[in-house]
C-alpha cells in the first residue's frame, strides 16, 4: 500500500496491514493474496481517510450518542460532536487521532492511544494499547 506508512504483519497465510497514522485502522486483511476484508484504496491512505480503510477502533464507545448527550448519576454530559454537521457524536474519537507505534515486528504490534479528556467536571487521560500475536 502506497500513501501513508502501513505496518505489515504476517502469520502463515494470513497478512494484516495497520495504519496506526490513520486513527489505528486496519487497511488490509489477506489470506493466501484473497481479500478478507475491504482493501483500503491508496488515495485513503495518502489523504488520512480513515472511514474507507477496512475497519477502524470504535473507542471509547460505538454507534452513536444521540445529539451528544447522556444522563449519568443524575449529571448530564455533553460530548463533542465529532462527525461534521451530524447532530449526534458518532463512533467515540480514536479513530480521528494517530496512534503510536510501541513496538512491532513481522507478527506482533503494539499501539497506544493517549487521550487527554478535558471538560468543566472531567480532566483526565486515557491510554489504550491494542496488542496482537
Amino acid at each position: 500500500m502506497s500513501g501513508a506508512a502501513t505496518i505489515e504483519l504476517k502469520a502463515g497465510d494470513l497478512t494484516l496491514a495497520l495504519a496506526p497514522a490513520i486513527g489505528g485502522a486496519i487497511a488490509g486483511f489477506r489470506c493466501r493474496g484473497f481479500s478478507l476484508m475491504r482493501q483500503t484504496p491508496p488515495e485513503a491512505l495518502s489523504e488520512g481517510l480513515v472511514r474507507l480503510t477496512s475497519s477502524y477502533p470504535l473507542i471509547p464507545y460505538s454507534n452513536r450518542i444521540g445529539q451528544g448527550r447522556f444522563t449519568y448519576r443524575d449529571e448530564d454530559h455533553q460530548l463533542t460532536l465529532n462527525f461534521g454537521d451530524h447532530p449526534h457524536a458518532i463512533h467515540g474519537n480514536a479513530w480521528q487521532k494517530p496512534w503510536q507505534v510501541l513496538e512491532h515486528d513481522t507478527a506482533h504490534c503494539r499501539l497506544l492511544l493517549e487521550h487527554e479528556a478535558a471538560g468543566e467536571r472531567v480532566t483526565g487521560s486515557v491510554r489504550f494499547t491494542v496488542e496482537g500475536r
